[in-house]
């Protein structure tokens, strides 16, 4: 099945979402991978060897980041990768538009 593209605008808008969480983990001095798979045409993942793969993998602090807009969800690969990590005592932080849960979680950690 072939998905449907996304608009400009939702791909501006999932970058900036990204770029806001990425400025957040470097205020909070986070070490963080960050691979980017992202088309530069159309915003969906070009590398489908790490298309499930959270957005952020904070490696020395335990924690992972997925960044959803505009009702996204988690695909099965996804939660795979999600139930994996939490059983090896990852925390797994799925953000929906806003980042108030990440930056909950780093005041409180």
């Amino acid at each position: 099945m072939r998905r449907k593209k996304q608009s400009k605008t939702s791909v501006i808008r999932a970058k900036q979402f990204e770029e806001a969480v990425s400025n957040l983990l470097k205020l909070y001095k986070i070490d963080f991978i960050r691979i980017d798979y992202r088309c530069t045409n159309c915003g969906f993942l070009s590398n489908k060897q790490n298309k499930n793969i959270p957005d952020f993998f904070c490696y020395l602090d335990g924690f992972a980041v997925e960044c959803k807009t505009a009702g996204g969800k988690l695909t099965k690969g996804q939660k795979e990768i999600r139930e994996k990590m939490e059983n090896k005592g990852i925390k797994y932080i799925e953000l929906h538009d806003t980042i108030d849960e990440l930056l909950n979680y780093l005041d409180n950690r």
